[in-house]
């Protein structure tokens, strides 16, 4: 399980701005246009790779 690796190494990426925003536009299928966005956080770790949101969020539930 990834969880426990990442636990020790959250705070030094938010520190190094190693998690980083993605913006995804949300589209009305009514007529085709933007109508907002959703920010989206990805971390990209040096030794554990991609880490998904779930992994570091759920984390930080854990934590509060």
């Amino acid at each position: 399980m990834v969880l426990p690796k990442v636990v020790g190494k959250l705070a030094n990426a938010i520190k190094h701005h190693q998690i980083h925003p993605y913006y995804q536009p949300l589209i009305s299928a009514r007529n085709n246009t933007i109508s907002g966005a959703e920010l989206l956080a990805r971390w990209n770790h040096e030794e554990l790779g991609f880490i998904p949101p779930d992994v570091f969020f759920q984390w930080r539930k854990v934590r509060g």
